[in-house]
């Protein structure tokens, strides 16, 4: 469980830290370059690792160009739609990983867990329901389904990577050959666009952001395999407590205002993760 705990706390502080970003006036994609350097170093520091022709590093890189489009299509969110959509958009993805467990993986769940799965998906659309925002801006709706669909495909690519090509042995290495390829594919882009020089304070947030996006991913790669419970309860408590403490920060830390539809779906979802912890 407290591998749930450590993934959720890490990946609300990604969508806080994001929200900070036009307040500080941070250049986004500069930002995200260094956080996955800086990620990457972060695990070889950690635990120094040697490759060899290891299977998965074709997958690995893909991933890593995966995961620059959706972290830059989260910043954008986050600052156009607000913290507590850009976080449902992402987190509501949960579908898409658990249907690929229960019917592709054959993962089997009692009752009571299917009852908080379809709460989850019921709370997270009342949590990110604003109608006010969908309608003065188009892109508070397109914006948050991109988000929805790639992030329900890095979460499925995660899932089944984790079950069939590799095992706790490499989930460090793993995860720094994501979070590198990442980085020169950004590196790549940054260089075609001939964007500005980077500077002092897109690295330094980028070294925060690096660290936490880091130990998000580590610690749900743990969960996954070691929690003893269930693909599908496991993404769905993980990205529902993403969800109830991102709209608890967007109140208490940005004064986000939330409608009775919303509040209706943040009590769900504490009702939803009592339904899930049912064995």
């Amino acid at each position: 469980m407290h591998n749930i705990l450590l993934s959720i706390l890490f990946s609300t502080l990604l969508i806080i830290i994001f929200k900070l970003f036009r307040k500080y006036e941070i250049n986004i994609l500069q930002a995200i370059l260094i956080n996955y350097i800086t990620a990457a170093i972060t695990g070889f520091l950690i635990h120094p690792f040697y490759l060899s022709a290891e299977a998965w590093i074709p997958v690995a890189g893909g991933l890593g160009v995966l995961f620059v489009i959706i972290f830059l299509i989260m910043a954008i969110t986050t600052q156009q739609a607000g913290i507590a959509v850009a976080s449902v958009a992402a987190k509501m993805s949960m579908v898409i990983p658990i249907t690929v467990s229960i019917f592709y993986l054959h993962e089997k769940i009692n009752y009571w867990q299917w009852a908080g799965i379809t709460t989850a998906i019921l709370s997270v659309f009342f949590i990110s329901y604003h109608k006010e925002k969908m309608k003065k801006n188009i892109w508070a709706f397109i914006l948050p389904v991109l988000l929805f669909l790639g992030s329900g495909l890095i979460d499925t690519s995660l899932n089944l990577i984790q079950k069939k090509w590799i095992d706790s042995t490499d989930f460090i290495p793993f995860i720094s050959v994501v979070f590198f390829f990442a980085f020169a594919s950004g590196i790549i882009y940054l260089m075609i666009k001939r964007k500005q020089a980077f500077t002092w304070k897109s690295i330094m947030a980028g070294v925060v952001l690096g660290l936490c996006n880091w130990g998000s991913l580590y610690f749900l790669l743990h969960a996954l395999s070691g929690s003893g419970w269930q693909t599908a309860v496991v993404f769905a408590i993980n990205n529902l407590g993403i969800v109830l403490c991102a709209a608890i920060a967007g109140i208490g830390l940005f004064k986000e205002r939330y409608s009775t539809l919303n509040y209706i779906g943040l009590a769900l979802s504490i009702i939803t993760i009592a339904l899930l912890s049912f064995q």
